[in-house]
């Protein structure tokens, strides 16, 4: 009789913290699902200029994007006057689709200098859908810039950027 309800209380220890597990389980999965799709997109021929000098660009140095379609769903974009580190090494660009918003990421290789200069940057980004967007610019995986584009075969504007 003692065995038996011994056994009976294991029994229902274990249950419980099988119920406890699967619980915890369900709501891990659920809460870790999300609904919007990430999809990559290749971007390509990152270029860009050395430090500008000379006092007509310390003077006007009003940062804008020029943009235009150059083939079948390739965008290609000109960023005039970001200000980086003079010491900039290596710069690259990544970006995605998330839902109705395209985020490029600029990614510069060497901050160790105590100046910042502004520089254009180049990039094209390939098989982008065409599409309405909001672009959304990051610098150094920090929060920089957003702008609306309309993505269409016949694109081509330039656009001031909106600093977050």
């Amino acid at each position: 009789m003692i065995m038996e309800s011994i056994e009976k209380r294991m029994n229902m220890k274990r249950n419980r913290h099988f119920l406890s597990f699967a619980l915890l389980s369900l709501i891990i999965g659920i809460t870790s699902c999300s609904n919007e799709v990430v999809k990559p997109i290749t971007s390509s021929s990152v270029k860009y200029s050395d430090c500008k000098t000379g006092i007509q660009n310390v003077v006007s140095t009003s940062e804008y994007i020029e943009y235009s379609t150059s083939k079948a769903n390739v965008l290609s974009m000109i960023h005039y006057n970001l200000l980086l580190n003079c010491a900039v090494k290596n710069f690259s660009v990544e970006s995605k689709i998330v839902a109705d918003t395209l985020k490029i990421m600029y990614m510069p290789i060497g901050n160790d200098a105590n100046c910042i200069c502004p520089r254009d940057i180049n990039y094209s980004i390939e098989e982008l859908p065409y599409a309405k967007y909001v672009v959304k610019i990051q610098l150094d995986n920090l929060p920089y810039a957003t702008l609306n584009l309309d993505f269409t075969s016949s694109a081509k504007g330039v656009s001031i950027l909106k600093k977050i």
